[in-house]
């Protein structure tokens, strides 16, 4: 059952839930001989599997690799990390060690935006 304000398609996880309990019955009914009960469910299932794909988007990947790296490269200093007895950048003004510096991280994914 959804929320009150909601529809299947807000709750894609409730419609996989019903369309196991429609996959069972079909299956009991089946097997006592009631073929016609058992294809009422089989429709129900169909009609739930059409409601399950219109609610979920697939996942659309993020921009190219050449968006990120462009971002990347314009957000992170070329210059190379120098570290302290602590091991903080104070290159880049990062005061802590895991995670390490985001523009060394930035510079380790994308070799080429580092300072010729």
């Amino acid at each position: 059952m959804t929320a009150p304000g909601t529809t299947a398609d807000d709750q894609p996880h409730l419609t996989l839930a019903g369309l196991q309990q429609q996959a069972r019955y079909a299956c009991e009914f089946a097997k006592e001989g009631q073929v016609d009960e058992a294809l009422e469910h089989i429709d129900a299932i169909i009609r739930l599997v059409d409601a399950y794909r219109a609610s979920v988007r697939p996942a659309q990947p993020p921009g190219g690799r050449e968006d990120l790296q462009g971002l990347i490269r314009d957000l992170a200093d070329p210059d190379e990390c120098w570290f302290d007895h602590h091991g903080y950048c104070q290159a880049h003004g990062w005061f802590a060690t895991d995670p390490s510096c985001p523009h060394g991280r930035a510079q380790a994914l994308f070799p080429d935006i580092k300072e010729s």
